[in-house]
């Protein structure tokens, strides 16, 4: 009774200092926890029963780019004959259509949680860890291509296609088609999740080879509001959807910008590229052969720091707009011919002591640390 009646007197003390809407907000926040995990249990169930238990749960928790290059897997392991392959991601619509992928339920840590406790395989193919005291990416094994390395931490060994893939309908792709001669630009990526001046071009560069640009191609401009805008191209900044922008990529001659999720989504839908790298990152370590990368080879290049940098960015100074504007032109006069497809081969690890159940076991690297799991996914590929 004494329980009771110490519930009672909060009660009332919350109704006196913050009337019935306090009441309510006491209670969701008392509830809201149990409720989702409801809702969780429910949606993992709902997957469960149309797709069957996952074979693989990937999750990389970073920013939108690592999602789309995340198809990357999905379809070696479907090569591999493993399936089915579930996602968590705050993206679906970027697996929409995707056969390689069974499931995408929303990321948080709660599912991973979630997943682990039900000893489902859920990996996360990080390609390098974070030095935050000076706010730089450590490549897990720099000479080797990042979409590599994230094959080899989840077990997937032999020839990959270094390729990631998103699927459109006809409708969606033909929608894309706004002017003749489709570039699309974009001017910025500081509005990403992580924003790294590292990545950054000039604004005032951009305009430069718009404006030479212009009398030969309709100049699209894509990315957030808040990107810088360029005089002379369609401004579609902010007013896309991640599909239209990849639709309207799939219609375009070349897309010209910075390292990240365009350029990403570009390859995904067969469209080459102007990259304009500068130093902080080197195209063989995440970009595609099929593209135009401007590197600023300089001796601290690749540094991988995301906003600081001591050379007051010389990498990106010395690449001029005249540079941008002939690697356009190059790019525009190969539209229409195959993309060079970049391929790669993972050497297999030594295989761990066999499992309770007999199996060879193989160590792979999750966010909660390196797990032991079966090494079926060491099957040739298809």
């Amino acid at each position: 009774m004494s329980v009771v009646l110490r519930k009672l007197g909060t009660l009332q003390r919350v109704v006196r200092a913050r009337g019935v809407r306090g009441v309510v907000s006491v209670v969701t926040a008392k509830t809201a926890p149990a409720y989702q995990d409801r809702r969780r249990d429910a949606a993992m169930l709902a997957a469960r029963l149309r797709h069957g238990r996952p074979r693989v749960v990937l999750g990389f928790h970073g920013g939108i780019g690592d999602d789309v290059v995340c198809t990357v897997l999905c379809r070696e392991f479907r090569r591999r004959g493993v399936g089915p392959v579930w996602m968590l991601s705050r993206y679906p619509d970027l697996f929409e259509c995707n056969d390689d992928v069974a499931a995408v339920l929303p990321w948080d840590r709660h599912y991973e949680q979630s997943l682990l406790r039900r000893g489902w395989n859920f990996l996360n193919p990080r390609y390098f860890r974070l030095d935050r005291a000076n706010q730089r990416s450590v490549l897990l094994e720099p000479e080797r291509h990042m979409i590599a390395t994230m094959c080899r931490v989840v077990g997937i060994v032999g020839p990959i296609v270094r390729r990631p893939y998103l699927t459109l309908s006809e409708d969606e792709r033909a929608a894309g088609a706004l002017v003749p001669r489709q570039l699309v630009i974009q001017s910025s990526g500081l509005a990403a999740g992580t924003p790294m001046l590292n990545k950054e071009w000039f604004p005032a560069r951009y305009q430069d080879v718009v404006r030479a640009l212009r009398s030969e191609f309709g100049v699209v401009q894509l990315g957030a509001p808040t990107d810088p805008p360029l005089e002379g191209a369609l401004d579609l900044r902010g007013r896309t959807s991640r599909r239209q922008t990849a639709a309207i990529l799939s219609q375009s001659l070349a897309f010209v910008g910075n390292a990240g999720f365009l350029m990403h989504l570009a390859r995904a839908v067969d469209c080459r590229s102007v990259i304009v790298y500068g130093g902080r990152e080197r195209p063989d370590q995440s970009g595609y052969g099929c593209n135009e990368n401007l590197y600023g080879d300089v001796p601290c290049a690749p540094c991988w720091y995301r906003n600081q940098c001591p050379h007051d960015r010389r990498c990106m100074r010395q690449i001029g707009a005249a540079d941008v504007v002939e690697a356009v032109r190059r790019v525009a006069a190969r539209h229409g011919t195959p993309l060079e497809v970049d391929t790669d081969f993972i050497e297999p690890e030594p295989l761990a002591e066999p499992g309770p159940g007999g199996l060879p076991m193989m160590t792979v690297t999750t966010p909660f640390g390196p797990r032991r799991l079966e090494a079926a996914i060491l099957q040739t590929a298809r």
